[in-house]
């Protein structure tokens, strides 16, 4: 992060705090401006981009910059019909099955790879469904094994409540909906983890702005089970002081 000048000279991190939550999350941030970058002896004065999480095979933690691009780099050679269509931005996602050997040449297996487009830096990016982070529910609704899929695929859900969203790797929420804010919530061995989307961009013209009675009600179920956990770190920092 420092070599990303995202340390200023005091030691301050010179990144939002939303930012910082996306980043932590797994996610791509928003467009910034980073100064002060240094690589492989090259000082860069400042750079436009995005930035997002990743670990390597050896399970070490990195940061990739996502630049701004001055024209798009297809991913295929030649022309394709849904490549462009996610550059007109007429669709979001483009899926793609891609045969891989397996053990033996005659072997081989179909595996499933959806690609977006980023028109804020103007770069293709593509993913394997399995390794989308899926969460249990969505406004405290429960999600099935096929809305889970539909989830990871990047197929559209509709919620109980009139909800609509869909998964969306370039956005900084990683998913679009008709509603301006989600609670996403996952079980864990340490209890149930809440995720409060807000700011969250339209999908399609029309965005509720109002919360729904499910929304709400999983707000309240999140605020009780932080509640313990907000208190005993007042009462830590409380004892430091």
């Amino acid at each position: 992060m420092r070599s990303l000048g995202l340390y200023d000279q005091y030691g301050d991190l010179r990144i939002e705090p939303e930012d910082l939550d996306v980043l932590l999350s797994g996610r791509r941030t928003s467009l910034m401006r980073l100064h002060d970058l240094t690589s492989n002896g090259m000082n860069i004065a400042q750079m436009d981009a995005k930035l997002s999480l990743h670990r390597d095979s050896e399970g070490q933690a990195f940061i990739r910059v996502h630049p701004v691009y001055h024209q798009p780099k297809l991913p295929f050679a030649g022309e394709d019909d849904s490549i462009q269509a996610l550059l007109d931005g007429r669709e979001l996602h483009a899926r793609y099955r891609m045969a891989t050997a397996v053990i033996a040449p005659e072997v081989s297996k179909e595996y499933e790879y959806i690609y977006e487009y980023d028109a804020e830096t103007r770069e293709f990016i593509s993913y394997a469904p399995e390794k989308v982070p899926v969460p249990d529910r969505i406004n405290g609704f429960e999600l099935s094994p096929a809305q889970k899929l539909d989830f990871s695929r990047a197929i559209p859900l509709t919620l109980p409540d009139g909800t609509s969203l869909v998964y969306k790797a370039t956005d900084s929420n990683g998913l679009l909906a008709n509603r301006w804010s989600l609670i996403l919530s996952k079980d864990t061995e340490d209890g149930r983890a809440y995720e409060l989307l807000e700011g969250i961009r339209p999908l399609g013209t029309a965005q509720i702005a109002e919360e729904s009675p499910a929304f709400k009600k999983e707000n309240d179920a999140m605020n009780a089970a932080i509640q313990p956990t907000f208190q005993e770190n007042l009462k830590v920092s409380g004892r430091k002081r």
